[in-house]
């Protein structure tokens, strides 16, 4: 029998209940053993009321967390563990991770960034993390979105203080900041890549304070970045591609036609997933796929098109779990003329940072895309297909939300590679400033590069990478002095610590980041894996490690002669800015001026 809390949109069951229940006892029996000073900080009543406020706390995350809409059930929250696969971790001190819950992250240090890909299912595994910390933790846990403390420009302890009343636990500030003094608080602060950049400083200055001056364990997820070496508390670990047995075990789990399942599954397993791993290991692809595959068998090898098919299959096929029933629409839009407005209202939501809104928000920027597009329509009908008949907005409660963040990045991606030169180049510009933390966080880019990679280069890889290797450096052999100019430029000063490198947060990661776009997405993988194999290459943490024990804990980059051996060793760190990985950057850009030299003369060719 299940149990239906006070107030509860959603049925509990009897294990998470349960939960609660040991939840509150172990948070109790802690708070007995507190000193006299901590515990008197505590009005009688709700001294009297602590378990009973305990387990109200306990169901209110449950109620708020433990359920929500996935890709295929839209109309309703689910329970998280009813379509989860166990996630694995990985990291520099930790290889692997069964099946990692709270305490596996904890055990890699107390703060934690946890970093995944979109679609590699952060937010989910963020959400077991909570359900995991109130089953094997006596502290307090808190699940905040990071967006919300940007959107209202509220400090991190505020806007905590009103999440644990939201949930049904009400204390003051004064016992608040006694509880984070005694490290009895769990940050679980989801989405940093979904802050804006004009946020992103203050919110990382309160997590360096709360993770230097407290006990509390703080974890954070996000798309993977740079900047987080220079986080130099925390320990990074990044969610695990699905392998064959998890790409099986979810599919089996997800609310569809199971005849479809069963074809998909044995066809994972003849070689399918072998032959297209780089897309079907990512768990929102993955489901995807499932979708296409029901209507056909090919599986395409380019991710845009797979975004394309995805779309298509959205914009024509049946309810995926009412087959037969045909969802009407408002608009008479055939599926170019909406997928090209659709197009427009992302670029113009992208650029604004958003990824919920109200309706409101939504049908204003539906209006400003039927400007840019030249499509007019009725801006509210065109978002109630969107989210109604197409499946392109999830509803939660009052606000509208993207699918996936992904589609709106390549929707933006589509409508800058189908503008005019002059715009196109405008926006590429823009977008590839670090100012934006675009490059960093998002993939608009990367898929702009698949769609149109001579935009890319003309506009942006080609300028900044010549302006790295000029004159005989271009045609010469990346040597010491060439790779120490580059990492002048981008870092001062580097801390050597038990995790490995991190790097003055003050750091500029603007030519850093284009170099590790450049390393995924124009150099062949088998290329670079190839060249990193066969050199004499070390992993970060033990060139730390070397150097730690001869007594160097900070290195001051430019202070330092290419031709030490602190800076010898320094060049062979794995990385996409190492003396190898520039080596294989500045081969790339003789391969793009050629191919453009090969471009225009064909051009010239036609036009004569």
């Amino acid at each position: 029998m299940s149990q239906q809390g006070e107030d509860m949109d959603i049925v509990i069951s009897p294990e998470l209940a349960g939960l609660a229940t040991g939840y509150a006892e172990r948070a109790i029996n802690t708070m007995s053993g507190w000193s006299a000073t901590l515990a008197t900080a505590l009005k009688r009543e709700v001294k009297f009321q602590t378990k009973a406020s305990h387990y109200a706390y306990a169901m209110g995350l449950i109620n708020n967390y433990a359920c929500l809409k996935t890709f295929f059930i839209r109309n309703e929250a689910v329970p998280l563990y009813n379509f989860y696969v166990p996630a694995r971790i990985y990291s520099a001190k930790r290889k692997s991770s069964k099946s990692a819950n709270f305490d596996d992250v904890i055990a890699l240090s107390r703060c934690v960034v946890i970093t995944g890909v979109g679609g590699a299912g952060k937010t989910i595994f963020m959400r077991h993390l909570l359900l995991s910390c109130l089953k094997q933790s006596d502290k307090i846990p808190v699940f905040i979105e990071l967006r919300d403390i940007a959107e209202t420009q509220g400090d991190l302890h505020g806007v905590v203080l009103s999440n644990l009343e939201s949930n049904g636990l009400k204390i003051d500030r004064d016992f608040y900041d006694r509880l984070v003094k005694a490290g009895s608080i769990v940050y679980i602060l989801d989405g940093f890549d979904e802050v804006r950049h004009e946020s992103r400083k203050s919110i990382e200055k309160q997590i360096s304070k709360l993770s230097k001056t407290t006990e509390c364990s703080v974890i954070v997820s996000s798309r993977p970045d740079s900047r987080f070496q220079s986080w130099p508390n925390f320990s990074i670990a990044e969610i695990s591609n699905l392998n064959l047995r998890d790409a099986c075990r979810l599919i089996e789990k997800v609310p569809f036609d199971s005849g479809t399942k069963a074809k998909f599954i044995a066809e994972l397993k003849s070689g399918l997933f072998a032959k297209h791993e780089s897309l079907l290991s990512n768990p929102l692809l993955l489901s995807i796929m499932l979708l296409t595959y029901s209507e056909s068998a090919n599986i395409p090898s380019r991710i845009t098109t797979f975004y394309q098919l995805a779309y298509e299959a959205l914009f024509h096929r049946h309810d995926a779990l009412k087959f037969g029933f045909e969802r009407s629409r408002k608009t008479d839009l055939d599926v170019n003329q909406f997928s090209s407005l659709f197009s427009a209202f992302c670029l113009v939501t992208y650029d604004d940072r958003k990824f919920k809104f109200d309706h409101s928000y939504a049908v204003e920027s539906t209006r400003r895309a039927c400007r840019i597009s030249n499509i007019p329509v009725d801006a509210s009908a065109f978002v109630d297909d969107a989210r109604e008949a197409i499946c392109l907005f999830v509803e939660e409660g009052l606000e509208l939300s993207f699918t996936h963040r992904s589609f709106q990045e390549y929707f933006a991606a589509r409508f800058i590679s189908s503008v005019a030169h002059e715009q196109q180049q405008k926006l590429i510009k823009k977008y590839s400033k670090n100012s934006q933390g675009n490059v960093s966080f998002d993939r608009v880019l990367e898929l702009l590069y698949e769609l149109n990679p001579q935009a890319v280069e003309r506009t942006w890889l080609i300028p900044e990478l010549s302006a790295v290797f000029v004159g005989k450096k271009r045609t010469n052999k990346v040597s010491l002095e060439t790779w120490h100019s580059v990492i002048k430029k981008s870092f001062n000063t580097l801390k050597l610590n038990d995790h490995g490198i991190s790097v003055d947060p003050e750091s500029s990661f603007g030519l850093v980041n284009m170099l590790a776009f450049v390393a995924k997405n124009c150099v062949p993988k088998e290329t670079w894996i190839a060249a990193f194999d066969s050199s004499e290459t070390i992993q970060g943490d033990e060139f730390s490690k070397t150097w730690l024990e001869r007594g160097v804990s900070e290195i001051s980059v430019g202070a330092q002669s290419p031709r030490s051996q602190l800076m010898k060793d320094l060049s062979r760190v794995t990385a996409s800015h190492s003396r190898v990985g520039l080596e294989l950057i500045r081969k790339e850009l003789l391969a793009m001026l050629s191919r453009a030299d090969e471009r225009n003369s064909e051009l010239d060719s036609i036009f004569s």
